[in-house]
């Protein structure tokens, strides 16, 4: 199976959002994140008011029902922005434009514009993500298939993945 396509910066917004959004390392930094912010709200709270009562527990309790619901969706969307500009520093901008991905019994076969060929076994690859409108195939590195580029492949495709 033959799957002709192009990617775009569009595409490697998509895939950083993705990346951002299924990290570990990722959710755990913004778990860690949430629990210093709370612990530092506490300890401003402590040194402003110099003594607890119920309103100044409430003060606190309020500004961090305001804030806390609001902070991992920033602090993915910082993370985001701060790798998409460390990516436009990387080669990968360099292998935007046109691919030819072959998809046969031995693996995948990727063509890029420059007419290198890579090939990567099975084997090789550790994960696929299917999204609404990319495929992602991590083997060490990532591949990002946009959903357009299949015409009547896509269910062809996912029945390469499945086996």
């Amino acid at each position: 199976m033959l799957i002709k396509g192009e990617v775009n910066k569009e595409d490697i917004h998509v895939f950083i959002n993705h990346f951002v959004n299924t990290s570990k390392k990722i959710r755990n930094a913004i778990s860690i994140l949430m629990v210093i912010y709370v612990v530092l709200v506490v300890i401003a709270a402590w040194f402003i008011f110099s003594s607890i009562t119920l309103f100044n527990i409430l003060v606190c309790v309020i500004l961090l029902a305001l804030i806390v619901p609001f902070m991992p969706g920033l602090l993915r969307k910082r993370t985001g922005k701060v790798l998409y500009r460390k990516i436009e520093k990387t080669n990968l901008f360099q292998k935007l434009g046109a691919y030819a991905l072959e998809i046969d019994d031995k693996g995948l076969v990727m063509k890029g514009r420059e007419d290198k060929e890579q090939r990567i076994e099975w084997k090789d690859i550790q994960r696929i993500y299917v999204e609404k409108e990319h495929y992602f195939v991590y083997y060490g590195h990532v591949i990002i298939l946009p959903v357009r580029d299949f015409n009547f492949e896509r269910a062809e495709f996912m029945e390469w993945i499945k086996r």
